[in-house]
């Protein structure tokens, strides 16, 4: 009988050449690394220690920002996270029994029904025991880029999701509604309370509750970004920072709405439901600026009675957060389309997002270098802090330098420097694969199935390759 090694597959995609890719991910991908950039751009005004001269075009800029941007681009993140979790996962477990099935399809064809069924179930569990290893292989080195990336930048969130891989790898894998929704609902509870006790600090005046009342996560580097001491400082900062995002964010819950998505045809086959999407979508954005509206009016000393005050912090985080994450996503899909008829390319503004999209990580971390030498440079020269909209303006001008980087990449047919690292790394680390022992059929490897001379699936020297990986962002 023949046997399969699952290590000489092709990954042009999760399980080889003749997998569709579906544009509406990358598409989505791609234009959230913009919203991302526009969030985390104003970072980098901690290198001063004054504070820019306030301008009308600023003004309304961080309106639109609190509207649309702060709140709602990490948890648009952390749903496609999710979102491409399960599929990496369900691929990888499709791909692998038929591999095995058919290796050993004679002798398959040879069993009586019941014990086929037994047969099928084993592979099948194997597979599915592979696929959450590697899922949760990926999250550690997830974990330790994230560690990295905050010695230049304590507000990484890499580091985050992956620790939600590896803590719900079997949640991904096995797609465990039970335990999706009552851990989000934990999660949605905590961040409530967190959210609401902060908001209480609104009495107190505006200018002590606008960060306590945005994000109950977040720890201000302003006093240690000139430390020559600051990348430890900031590695310290990430070590809070990223179990409190698990534990108290919309990261969490989003990615488990990110999975749901993926059993259904929303990103796969958006062109079937593009009217529904684009009205969703506008009114997901419509509530996240109305959730934003009520803080930004407290912010201007707006009177309100107390329960009001101690709703605003879970309204714009919780509610407008997550309202405004599904509104961009539900527009990106009706703007990205379903797969094109016969491999069709992209073309225009969706072949640039989706080649963006395609080297995340790459993008992401790409942005942190872009914006450490431009304002490390500024503030080194003596130059004046930039009011936030001039901040805006380089956030698109580095995004746009970063697109231009992953256009050239898409064209030479290269996947992006850190996805490679990362996608080698997750191989390399794999231990012997559950498939491997699994000799088909050996003495008690399938109950009742009789024992016949059969061939084992080999394992890779190496580790087993890895399909074709989620983008992190």
């Amino acid at each position: 009988m023949d046997t399969v090694n699952l290590s000489s597959r092709s990954y042009t995609s999760f399980t080889g050449p003749h997998s569709p890719r579906y544009p509406a991910p990358d598409v989505a991908r791609g234009f959230m690394l913009l919203l991302i950039a526009l969030a985390n751009v104003p970072f980098w005004t901690a290198l001063w220690t004054e504070a820019p001269e306030p301008t009308a075009i600023g003004t309304v800029w961080e309106s639109v920002r609190g509207a649309l941007v702060d709140q709602r681009s990490y948890p648009l993140f952390a749903m496609l996270f999710g979102f491409g979790l399960v599929v990496m996962a369900r691929r990888r477990v499709e791909h692998d029994v038929d591999s095995v099935l058919e290796a050993n399809r004679a002798y398959h064809d040879s069993l009586p029904e019941e014990d086929r069924a037994a047969f099928v179930a084993a592979v099948r569990e194997a597979a599915t025991v592979d696929a959450r290893k590697m899922v949760r292989r990926r999250g550690l080195w997830m974990v330790l880029f994230g560690a990295v990336h905050s010695l230049f930048f304590s507000g990484d969130i890499i580091g985050a999701y992956g620790l939600i891989a590896v803590i719900f790898a079997g949640t991904f894998v096995r797609r465990r509604k039970v335990t999706m929704w009552v851990v989000s609902i934990l999660v949605i509870l905590i961040s409530a309370v967190l959210l609401g006790w902060s908001s209480r600090l609104l009495l107190g005046g505006p200018s002590e509750a606008l960060d306590a009342a945005t994000d109950p996560t977040a720890a201000s580097p302003m006093a240690f970004m000139s430390s020559p001491w600051y990348p430890l400082i900031g590695l310290y900062m990430w070590l809070i920072a990223t179990p409190m995002t698990v534990l108290t964010s919309m990261a969490l819950p989003a990615s488990f709405l990110g999975a749901w998505i993926a059993g259904t045809d929303l990103l796969t086959h958006p062109e079937r439901r593009r009217g529904t999407l684009i009205v969703g979508g506008l009114a997901g954005l419509a509530v996240a600026t109305l959730t934003w509206a009520s803080l930004d009016a407290l912010l201007d000393g707006a009177q309100m009675p107390v329960w009001a005050i101690v709703l605003v912090g879970p309204a714009t985080t919780i509610v407008g957060g997550l309202a405004g994450a599904c509104g961009w996503l539900a527009l990106l899909a009706a703007f990205a389309g379903g797969a094109r008829a016969d491999g069709e390319p992209l073309t225009g503004v969706r072949w640039l997002l989706a080649a963006v999209g395609k080297r995340s990580m790459t993008a992401y971390l790409s942005q942190t270098v872009c914006f450490g030498l431009l304002y490390g440079g500024l503030a080194m020269s003596g130059a004046k802090a930039p009011d936030t909209a001039l901040m805006a303006l380089s956030a698109v001008v580095v995004w746009g330098l970063v697109a231009g980087l992953c256009a050239w990449l898409e064209r030479a047919g290269r996947r992006g420097p850190f996805e490679r690292l990362l996608r080698a790394a997750v191989a390399r680390s794999a231990r012997r694969s559950r498939l491997s022992e699994l000799a088909v059929p050996s003495a008690g490897a399938v109950a009742g199935v009789p024992t016949e001379p059969s061939a084992a699936v080999p394992d890779s020297p190496a580790g087993r390759a890895e399909v074709s990986q989620p983008r992190p962002m």
